[in-house]
């Protein structure tokens, strides 16, 4: 951090004099440089915490690296001294920034880990010796009681020496041992009086026991060590009784060269495994001198350099031992080599540090962007451009990191507040669009079927919700389907109003051809007095007025039709006239009628129109392939203009009229329903 204050109280000074000279005059409380100026506080400010942080993270470190040598000291420790470096550590200033506070925190407690780690083994060590100290000391009593005395005088003394090192831990048992290690002592001064008289006896057994040790199983080493110890033994015995007999002393010579031979053995190995290992380490100098000469500096692969690195130190300890004079040479060209290697990385990591710095500074200004789908995008490639060829040491590159992390954050918060604004948005279109929704079900529902105001509503709102922006996407799919069943009820409401508003029409021209048919009856077929007849007249025509009003097109030709009938039920001799010359044609026209129904229901007709029904099959066969490529009117709707050019057909005499209607009836009757 102290590199980086320098750096911002340069950059600081720097931008000062650029603003002094380029705006000298300006008056201050012109909005750039009340900008400049809160910028200048801004950075200063950060500066100052900077300066905070660094203080208290070198205080910090300061306790964690007396921690740390308190962890490599060879004296014992005690809970007091790591419980006062605790309280100093929690006295401290704690950094401002979260991210060091807690890294700083992290390496306090894997340090305060380690110390209480090392306190459980003390402890441990202790009980262990006291547990070896009391083996030992049965062992040297039951020794006495064998009347060993050098193995009790052996495991006497080492018993002590536990118990010396298990100071601090369970006194009772500690104090109980040392009074018996003391009530040995009557005993073995006893067997000190006797030791005299067994001195040939002894060498007798030192003989014995250096014979077998070949056989016993024990490691070179450990046989060398026996050996050791019993020429020393002998020697004891010669110092304290004078010479052994030769003959004895040869016996005790060759069974020492015996078993001393497997040690040398052993050695020879040894030195031959060691003459192997400096081989081993002097070609891996040379490999790693041919690597440093074949590489190419100017286009090196630092990774692979480093891996290689890597993987040469895991040989070299792999290797092992080698022997210690002629090893020293192969130990330093071996440390040469590595340096010459590690110096090219420690560039590559200095200009790893320069660029990576340059991009923390470049993400840091990103934050203030205008454009923050360009900032974004630059961001993350920041992050793909941010992996190093080589990194830092650990503390290092996790400083440098949580830098940057901290500069890319700041510009994700940006967006993050940007996309918090437009869900809000979104959630108000949302709620904008069910409430519309509502809002029309409410209209569906209290709506009449042939109420127009409904579609007119239909329609400004199709017009309100294109307007609408955007939903959540999680949402979009629910709002737009119930629109759109509510579109589809619209559809239904229309369909279902125009076959009301149909049916009503059909009604209407059926009522309105019954009533012109009751007067054309009465006109051609009976002779009412005048008063019934103007009595049956009026009525009548009350009973048209009372009809609902239907298109003048639909209207018109019945309503000639009535007012012809009237006028010849009122005694007027020409409309009788024109009533009667029509009855031929009306039935031609009522004949072709009830063929067609006939032929479109699919329904038999009299043999005696066979040949007609022929006919007008075959022009409606060319009249389809003519058409052919052109939609087919729909059976509904030529059902109905059939049923309507019936009504709007003037009278037939008497004994053609029913037979004509039953045919129309029943071809009607046998529509079909699509």
């Amino acid at each position: 951090p102290a590199d980086l204050l320098e750096v911002i109280a340069a950059r600081l000074e720097e931008a000062e004099q650029r603003w002094q000279a380029r705006v000298s005059g300006v008056d201050d409380s012109d909005p750039l440089t009340q900008r400049y100026t809160g910028l200048r506080q801004r950075l200063s400010r950060a500066e100052q915490r900077l300066q905070r942080d660094a203080q208290r993270a070198a205080r910090r470190e300061e306790v964690i690296g007396k921690a740390e040598a308190l962890c490599d000291h060879p004296a014992d420790l005690n809970e007091a001294r790591v419980k006062a470096l605790q309280q100093r550590w929690t006295a401290l200033e704690v950094p401002e920034s979260l991210a060091l506070a807690e890294s700083l925190q992290q390496q306090f407690d894997v340090v305060l880990h380690r110390l209480r780690e090392r306190i459980k083994r003390q402890e441990q060590r202790r009980h262990e010796a006291l547990d070896q100290a009391e083996q030992m000391v049965a062992e040297a009593e039951a020794a006495l009681t064998q009347g060993a005395l050098e193995q009790a005088l052996s495991l006497r003394n080492a018993a002590s020496h536990r118990l010396k090192s298990a100071k601090g831990v369970s006194e009772q048992r500690h104090t109980a041992l040392q009074q018996r290690l003391h009530g040995m002592q009557p005993r073995l001064d006893d067997l000190r009086k006797w030791r005299h008289w067994g001195s040939g006896h002894a060498r007798e057994e030192l003989c014995v026991e250096t014979e077998t040790l070949p056989d016993t199983g024990l490691s070179p080493a450990e046989i060398a060590v026996r050996v050791r110890n019993a020429r020393k033994a002998w020697q004891r015995i010669d110092h304290a009784e004078g010479p052994a007999r030769e003959d004895l002393w040869r016996r005790f010579d060759q069974a020492c060269t015996r078993a001393y031979a497997l040690y040398q053995q052993e050695r020879q190995e040894q030195a031959e495994r060691l003459g192997q290992h400096l081989a081993q380490k002097q070609a891996l100098c040379g490999e790693l001198d041919e690597f440093e000469q074949a590489i190419d500096w100017e286009s090196v692969d630092w990774h692979e350099l480093q891996q290689f690195i890597h993987r040469a130190r895991e040989r070299w300890t792999r290797i092992g031992p080698v022997p210690r004079k002629t090893g020293r040479a192969v130990e330093k060209a071996y440390g040469e080599l590595l340096d010459r290697l590690e110096s090219h990385l420690g560039a590559e990591r200095q200009r790893e540090l320069v660029r990576r710095q340059a991009l923390i500074a470049r993400v840091e200004e990103l934050a203030e962007a205008s454009d923050l789908r360009s900032a974004i995008r630059e961001v993350k490639q920041a992050q793909v451009d941010w992996r190093p060829t080589v990194p830092l040491a650990r503390r290092e590159e996790q400083a440098l990191w949580q830098q940057f992390h901290g500069a890319c954050d700041a510009v994700f918060a940006r967006v993050q507040e940007e996309r918090d604004s437009a869900d809000a948005e979104r959630r108000a279109n949302l709620d904008r669009k069910t409430a519309l929704c509502a809002e029309l079900e409410a209209l569906m529902e209290a709506a009449e079927p042939n109420d127009p105001a409904v579609e007119k509503r239909f329609a400004a709102a199709h017009a309100e919700w294109g307007g609408i922006g955007p939903v959540p996407r999680q949402e979009e799919r629910a709002v737009e389907d119930r629109y759109q069943a509510l579109r589809r009820r619209l559809t239904e409401h229309l369909q279902q109003a125009a076959q009301i508003a149909a049916a009503a029409r059909l009604h209407g021209l059926r009522e309105r051809a019954r009533l012109c048919a009751v007067l054309e009856a009465e006109a051609l077929e009976t002779a009412l007095a005048a008063d019934p007849r103007q009595m049956l007249l009026e009525q009548t025509r009350q009973d048209w007025r009372s009809l609902a009003a239907l298109e003048s097109g639909r209207e018109a030709p019945l309503q000639a039709r009535f007012e012809l009938a009237g006028r010849a039920l009122s005694g007027d001799e020409s409309a009788l006239r024109t009533l009667r010359d029509a009855l031929p044609e009306n039935l031609q026209r009522r004949l072709a009628l009830c063929l067609q129904a006939e032929v479109a229901a699919g329904a038999e007709s009299p043999p005696e129109y066979a040949q007609d029904r022929m006919q007008l099959q075959v022009a409606r066969l060319a009249d389809a392939l003519h058409h052919k490529n052109g939609a087919s009117a729909d059976a509904k709707d030529q059902l109905q203009d059939l049923q309507i050019a019936w009504w709007q057909v003037g009278p037939v005499s008497p004994e053609f009229r029913q037979p004509l209607e039953d045919r129309f009836d029943r071809a009607v009757a046998g529509w079909p329903s699509r």
